[in-house]
């Protein structure tokens, strides 16, 4: 019986011992597992603030490795999207999605401005986003110079308005449009009046031609029209005539003889003779002609063919306009470039032949 009670005794006495060592034990594995957990969360925390960290980052300050110097121009009615496009074909961003995102979160999908944005520098997104919803300016300056022609006019228009320019080609030949819009012409060549125009980003080129044409119209009033009457000449054939003296002479002061120097020769059945011409016909605008090129078989090569060019060969300004309506009265047949912008003129073909042999000889002594 006294062993029962010892071995009883020795029992309660062990699990009084070994208790709180198990207690302990438990304990011990408990906080390992919450440590554990707490290394886990902390770490997860720690990727999280990088992350968050990384966005408002990338978002808010500026890319020093990307320089901006663009105009980029939004027309109107152009959606989040079709900005985010057009940003990226023109390297302003590389990641549409991105742009699209941000401008929703940060409040900028309705603040987008039209028209002609002015980028310089670099750019953080939310930067890039400010800058898109001020400015934007309605108004494109398109500068019409005296001299250019359709080709060069192309291409300026699509620098400025994002007017493909071989759309711009294919409607300012379109006989249709010509006829709709009231050009007396088979080409808007030479009715697309030099001049800056204020033009509204998204007009088209049918509206741009109509505009450069209205322009002309105002400028070609009904005395000039009068006069081209009392001339014999259709007002076409004043602006054919004003684009080739438009192109050979150099200062506005020359331009009444030089006039008069073609209406000579058109009076009296003589080719024409303008180099001009030819360098439309090649579509080679500054090309210094060589005896072989005034061969070319072309109804705008004035050394094969009599008479005006089908058309203008560029747009002529109002000071070639009025030399081709008031030419100088003289007896001068010919002229030849001096150099640095003036002619000589002759009255016969020996006295142009011997004005060629001395400007040469000058030009020579002078190398």
């Amino acid at each position: 019986m006294l062993r029962t009670i010892k071995a009883g005794l020795a029992l309660l006495f062990s699990a009084l011992l070994l208790a709180p060592v198990a207690i302990l034990n438990h304990m011990i594995k408990g906080v390992k597992k919450i440590f554990g957990n707490l290394l886990i969360a902390l770490a997860i925390l720690i990727v999280i603030g990088i992350a968050l960290l990384s966005i408002p980052y990338s978002v808010f300050y500026k890319d020093t490795s990307k320089v901006i110097d663009a105009t980029i121009v939004i027309p109107k009615g152009y959606t989040l999207q079709n900005t985010a496009r057009l940003l990226t074909e023109e390297r302003i961003i590389n990641r549409p999605n991105l742009f699209i995102l941000w401008a929703k979160l940060l409040g900028f999908d309705r603040k987008i401005r039209a028209g002609r944005h002015r980028l310089v520098g670099s750019y953080s997104l939310f930067g890039l986003l400010r800058a898109l919803s001020q400015g934007g300016s309605f108004s494109i300056d398109i500068t019409v110079y005296e001299g250019e022609n359709i080709y060069e006019i192309a291409g300026v228009v699509e620098h400025k308005l994002g007017i493909d320019s071989l759309s711009f080609l294919e409607r300012a030949t379109n006989d249709s449009l010509m006829k709709a819009i009231g050009i007396p012409s088979t080409t808007a060549e030479g009715f697309l009046f030099p001049e800056t125009y204020n033009i509204d980003p998204g007009t088209s080129a049918d509206e741009l031609i109509a505009i450069m044409y209205h322009q002309f119209k105002q400028e070609f009033n009904s005395n000039l029209r009068a006069r081209a009457e009392s001339l014999g000449m259709s007002i076409r054939d004043v602006v054919t005539l004003a684009s080739i003296i438009e192109k050979e002479a150099y200062f506005p002061e020359e331009m009444p003889r030089i006039s008069g120097v073609y209406h000579n020769r058109l009076s009296s059945g003589m080719l024409l003779q303008a180099c001009p011409t030819v360098n439309y016909a090649l579509k080679q605008f500054d090309k210094r002609l060589l005896y072989e090129d005034l061969e070319l078989d072309s109804p705008y090569n004035t050394y094969k063919y009599s008479g005006l060019p089908p058309t203008p060969i560029a747009n002529p300004g109002k000071k070639a306009i009025l030399a081709a309506l008031y030419p100088e009265k003289h007896d001068f047949y010919y002229f030849v470039s001096e150099g640095e912008g003036h002619h000589s003129f002759s009255r016969t073909e020996k006295e142009h032949a011997e004005a060629i042999r001395t400007i040469r000889k000058r030009k020579a002594n002078l190398r």
